[in-house]
C-alpha cells in the first residue's frame, strides 16, 4: 500500500512580480478540487 500525501498549503506566483498568493486547504476544499479533477479529465479523454 502507498503512503497517502496530503497537501496543508498551496502556493501560486504569477510572473513579473504581479503577486502571488497561499492558502491553507482543509478536507471540503480537496475533495471538491478532486471531483473537478476527475470531471475534467473525464470529459476529455470521451
Amino acid at each position: 500500500m502507498r503512503d497517502r500525501v496530503v497537501l496543508k498549503t498551496v502556493s501560486v506566483s504569477l510572473p513579473f512580480d504581479i503577486g502571488s498568493m497561499s492558502w491553507n486547504t482543509d478536507p471540503t476544499e480537496r475533495k471538491a478540487a478532486w471531483s473537478l479533477y476527475v470531471e475534467l479529465v473525464t470529459r476529455i479523454a470521451v
